[in-house]
């Protein structure tokens, strides 16, 4: 018999691990909490552990990447609070629903006092491995932003039923 309470801690310990990565800017360990072919839709869709462990890797380098809104440039540090994790677990599949805000320092230019303060809907699908539990599918919202209210109304728009 399957144990719930497990699954479900083991499915908000892998988020935490993934945003504490992603707030590190760390590529492989952002990676390696998604299945081999899993899917990250944020700024844009990436595809596999290669793409998405490059788009983190580009950040680390100090590459210019797409920080969203239509706007490319550095990120700096961020801070990301979740709450509010809906899981529904069908035997070794899941779904999670969870909101974030997220704090994220970015150049002077692009944002008043160089901080954008956004709000989003994470809508995910996993999957039970051997490894355990991994990401097959994230998908970003953005519900407010003080980054560009036209993106969020835009964005808002696009909220799957089922992710």
């Amino acid at each position: 018999m399957p144990d719930t309470v497990a699954d479900e801690l083991a499915i908000r310990g892998l988020t935490a691990r993934f945003n504490h990565m992603a707030n590190q800017i760390r590529g492989a360990d952002c990676a390696a909490a998604f299945t081999e072919s899993g899917v990250l839709e944020s700024a844009a869709r990436f595809e596999g552990r290669a793409a998405i462990a490059a788009y983190f890797d580009a950040q680390e380098h100090g590459e210019p990447v797409d920080i969203g809104f239509g706007k490319t440039g550095h990120l700096f540090s961020a801070v990301c609070v979740t709450s509010d994790n809906v899981i529904t677990i069908e035997g070794d599949k899941a779904t999670q629903m969870s909101y974030m805000l997220v704090f994220r320092q970015v150049p002077r230019e692009l944002a008043r006092d160089g901080l954008y303060i956004i709000t989003e809907r994470w809508d995910d699908r996993l999957v039970r491995t051997d490894a355990g539990w991994l990401f097959e599918h994230r998908i970003m919202n953005v519900l407010q932003t003080n980054a560009n209210p036209d993106a969020t109304a835009q964005t808002i728009l696009r909220l799957p039923t089922n992710p």
